[in-house]
């Protein structure tokens, strides 16, 4: 079955008095998790990808699709659409956000694919930009001798040394922090146990927060380990094109 016979379908599943609320959103988010779930079906039936699993709304993050017509991106702010309800003029401010990162997506681009997701403390948007990529350096047939290692993250036979994030006394506290307080709620849910069902009090929740905070520090880290691996790499390249030139 093709999205536009799904698309059909679901026009008259919102027609129905039960279902009227699906027209607050907006229908660009519709169809478009419908050509997400279509392609995923066809990947599946190639072979070229698993069965697709339904969402769990534990588990997962909630994400969504925005139109990229409709979206306006600027240094500091960025508007969607169908936030507010009212098209007064005087209403339609709420259709804008203010970026916590000032500055960090190009405004005179075009965007395709933007997404939206939140992972329990902060949203977060995401979009596709073309650019044009620089020319890499040309690397002769010379290489440079480089030793990974624990302690740390890469030594070259030049002598430079890339050093280890995770060996940092901030990663290690984040990480002793965060072992913690995951004990330290299993041992709440396991003490208001009533029966075969565990008990939320407001001393979880507030911990649970606190938890969502480090985790989310925590994987502001992983990226920034990530970028550092990347930038060792792309600075060594240089190294072996200006031994060789």
């Amino acid at each position: 079955m093709s999205d536009y016979e799904l698309r059909k379908r679901f026009t008259l599943f919102k027609n129905e008095p039960n279902n009227q609320w699906l027209y607050t959103i907006s229908n660009n988010v519709c169809k478009q998790a419908i050509k997400d779930a279509v392609a995923a079906y066809q990947k599946f039936f190639k072979g070229l990808a698993k069965h697709p699993k339904y969402k769990s709304r534990r588990q997962n993050e909630p994400k969504f699709y925005v139109d990229p017509v409709k979206i306006k991106i600027t240094g500091t702010h960025v508007k969607l659409e169908k936030i507010a309800q009212s098209k007064k003029k005087n209403r339609q401010g709420a259709n804008w956000f203010r970026l916590a990162e000032h500055d960090r997506v190009p405004t005179d681009a075009k965007y395709s694919n933007p997404r939206i997701s939140f992972d329990g403390l902060n949203w977060f948007i995401t979009v596709e930009i073309e650019f044009e990529v620089a020319e890499p350096p040309t690397i002769a047939n010379d290489g440079i001798g480089i030793d990974l290692g624990v302690k740390d993250l890469a030594i070259c036979s030049t002598g430079q040394v890339y050093r280890n994030i995770n060996k940092t006394s901030r990663v290690r506290r984040l990480k002793k922090k965060q072992r913690r307080l995951q004990r330290k709620i299993s041992r709440k849910y396991e003490k208001n146990k009533k029966g075969g069902s565990y008990q939320k009090t407001c001393n979880i929740i507030k911990s649970e927060k606190q938890l969502l905070r480090i985790t989310h520090n925590t994987e502001l880290l992983i990226c920034t380990r990530t970028l550092a691996g990347n930038l060792s790499l792309w600075s060594v390249i240089p190294n072996v094109s200006n031994r060789t030139s």
